[in-house]
């Protein structure tokens, strides 16, 4: 597990744009003009501020062209200073460990070279790019997080194998200061392993910590089953169907690998379990409730992004009024359903694969490329939901050439800042250990 921060300049790329021709209910004439000429439509936030709606690093938002994502980038890097403060001194209060090691010099090297002479070992053009920042969105990390953030740029990078593993500045002039941090990831070693809970209950949650209105019920997953042209009687064969996906992705995968031999999960449910809710290392995903109950406009939002897994007891949502809405919208599971559709095979991959994503989140992830050739459980949202949900060739949920979408190689969403591959499989595989 390693941390890095660099003092390097950065810059903004543009929003994403939605397809012209998708569903887009509220937009003027304008912005509807603006969406087709491929520009973004969302309201700039002033300078610094706090956009509206969610972070969308953390959430699967409905629709991209309405994220202003040059506002999130300065929002959280004016943030990450004052947040990274908080987490390290609450840090030392809490650890003596952790206070010893803080105390510690850092080993610092003056690479003074001549200009326009590099070292012997720095190749640009041939080193292949693997994780990359030209911003600081620590403050996604939750507080029990000891990476390193505060600087003009920062980024994490989970070591799969064993060797050298190298870092450079490739951008900006003038002098710079870099500073390299190694954990170990926070269950290595301890106990009780890591649980996951799939609530399907509906459950009170205050989602104050997403951005929302505060302590809010949330309805149960059983009341949307009807919604996608099912009933009461199949609701836990669906919910089985879930728990299969979900326990496939973030679980059975992992173990196959074979990357951590040490990787240990225990996937529980509603359905079938005790509510373990509040014991030690338990994160849990709500699977219902909607976006107005919430006061949150996405599908899916986790609590932070954790590389290293060191907050072991987080909350994610998923909410079902966008996936279940009459069909039209590509986020919605009735878009893909024909009357040769399995229903229940489609709905519990397409929703199993929007729960992984969640909780693939605060097990270390952030997005990747959702409009590349590489399906991937960790694509954003915004647009290509067929592809997430595992939409085959004919277009069709629920017939034989839906696609298995899993954890693996992609690249970093494009809208978010990060640079070169990210290895969603290996994030997970050794954030969640023994």
């Amino acid at each position: 597990m390693l941390g890095l921060l660099a003092f390097t300049p950065g810059t903004v790329p543009a929003a994403a744009a939605k397809p012209v021709g998708q569903a887009d209910s509220g937009l003027s004439a304008a912005d509807r003009a603006s969406l087709a000429a491929g520009l973004p439509v969302a309201p700039k936030a002033p300078l610094g501020a706090r956009p509206k709606g969610p972070n969308p690093l953390l959430a699967m938002v409905p629709d991209a062209a309405k994220v202003d994502y040059s506002g999130w980038r300065n929002y959280l890097g004016k943030q990450a200073s004052a947040k990274t403060a908080a987490r390290l001194k609450a840090l030392a209060a809490a650890s003596p460990a952790y206070r010893a090691q803080a105390a510690t010099p850092p080993v610092a090297i003056d690479e003074n070279e001549p200009d326009g002479l590099p070292g012997s070992n720095e190749s640009p053009a041939t080193a292949q790019l693997i994780d990359g920042s030209d911003q600081d969105a620590t403050f996604i990390y939750p507080m029990a997080s000891p990476l390193p953030g505060g600087g003009t740029a920062a980024t994490d990078y989970v070591a799969t194998k064993s060797g050298w593993h190298y870092v450079g500045v490739r951008s900006g002039t003038g002098a710079y200061d870099i500073t390299v941090e190694a954990y170990r990831p926070a269950l290595q070693g301890a106990k009780p392993a890591q649980t996951l809970f799939l609530d399907f209950d509906g459950e009170r949650v205050n989602t104050g910590v997403f951005g929302g209105t505060g302590n809010v019920e949330l309805s149960p997953f059983s009341a949307f089953v009807a919604r996608w042209g099912l009933t009461n009687a199949d609701r836990d064969a669906l919910i089985d169907a879930v728990v299969a996906a979900v326990t496939e992705n973030l679980k059975k995968d992992m173990v196959a690998s074979g990357l951590n031999k040490k990787f240990r999960l225990k996937v529980l449910n509603s359905k079938d379990d005790p509510d373990p809710w509040g014991e030690a290392n338990v994160s849990r995903i709500v699977v219902g409730g909607t976006i107005a109950e919430s006061g949150v406009s996405t599908i899916g939002i986790a609590q932070s992004i954790d590389p290293g897994n060191f907050e072991t007891e987080e909350t994610a949502l998923v909410l079902l009024d966008e996936v279940s809405q009459a069909a039209g919208p590509e986020d919605s599971f009735n878009t893909y359903l024909a009357p040769q559709s399995d229903k229940i095979a489609f709905i519990g991959h397409a929703l199993g694969n929007v729960v992984a994503h969640e909780g693939g989140h605060f097990f270390g992830n952030w997005h990747t490329d959702n409009g590349d050739a590489t399906p991937n459980l960790m694509d954003s949202g915004g647009e290509n939901f067929g592809v997430l949900f595992g939409v085959g060739p004919d277009g069709i949920g629920g017939t034989a050439d839906d696609v298995d979408v899993d954890f693996g190689d992609d690249a970093f969403s494009p809208a978010e800042d990060f640079l070169g591959t990210e290895d969603t499989l290996g994030r997970v595989a050794f954030g969640v250990t023994s």
